[in-house]
């Protein structure tokens, strides 16, 4: 999934391309991979700042519950995250997928045909 979200990101401009490119000359492999999948997420989902990306959130599924059960304001996006890390999960796809919202509409798909 991770080599995935560095081709995604790759694709999504010359400017991005380029700058992978020279991350993945100075930097270790898994961290590029994760910025990559950050990037994806970012623009997927339209966030904003201060809001969480699903490949942030670390843990098992007892802290993704943990996370959707708590009460209180959801400034950051947590709750969102965490349920989309589930739904994620709960198909089989990783919390790092560049493009959820693809990959979850072609999981629905299946699940139809």
């Amino acid at each position: 999934m991770l080599t995935r979200a560095i081709e995604v990101a790759k694709a999504e401009s010359a400017q991005q391309r380029a700058q992978i490119e020279d991350m993945l000359k100075q930097r270790d492999w898994l961290r590029v991979a994760r910025f990559a999948a950050y990037c994806c997420q970012d623009r997927a989902l339209a966030l904003k700042l201060w809001q969480v990306p699903p490949c942030w959130l670390q843990g098992g599924a007892d802290v993704i519950d943990d996370i959707l059960e708590s009460d209180g304001p959801d400034h950051r996006g947590l709750r969102r995250a965490a349920a989309l890390v589930k739904r994620l999960e709960e198909n089989g796809l990783s919390r790092y997928e560049p493009d959820r919202v693809g990959a979850l509409e072609a999981m629905d798909h299946r699940g139809r045909a």
